[in-house]
């Protein structure tokens, strides 16, 4: 079997139901590059990003501790 190439190539990704969270999506259920449609069959790997964001960043900042 030949290995397929997408880098650098726009795709549509597509959900079976749609996200919870905007910040964690999910997994997709298949992605269409080149007018052919894959299907996803197994995840390997899941990014994550637990960072701070708003209100909440800015009250982790050292500047915002009291001076000691």
């Amino acid at each position: 079997m030949k290995p397929i190439r997408f880098i650098g190539e726009s795709m549509t990704v597509c959900f079976d139901e749609q996200p919870r969270v905007t910040n964690k999506p999910g997994r997709s259920a298949s992605f269409t590059p080149r007018d052919h449609a894959h299907r996803v069959v197994e995840t390997l790997q899941e990014p994550h990003d637990y960072r701070r964001r708003g209100r909440m960043a800015y009250n982790q900042l050292p500047t915002t501790y009291p001076s000691a």
